[in-house]
């Protein structure tokens, strides 16, 4: 069995990664917004796979909207 072990990434890494301000991260974050962190006493990391659940669970296909809406 083999392990993978994910490193974690930083507030400004994980705002790149999303196209945002890593301020708009941060207010998201203190707001309980956002995609999960990890708080490892006053640095915050994040998981890419966490950051690719949020753009997953907040992806909107116009089209499927169009499709249900119309059928």
């Amino acid at each position: 069995m083999q392990t993978t072990i994910e490193t974690p990434v930083c507030t400004k890494v994980a705002a790149r990664y999303l196209g945002l301000s890593h301020r708009t991260l941060e207010q998201w974050r203190c707001n309980g917004v956002g995609p999960a962190f990890i708080q490892a006493g006053r640095r915050v990391l994040y998981l890419v796979r966490d950051l690719d659940a949020f753009i997953s669970k907040n992806r909107h296909d116009p089209e499927a909207l169009m499709r249900a809406t119309f059928t």
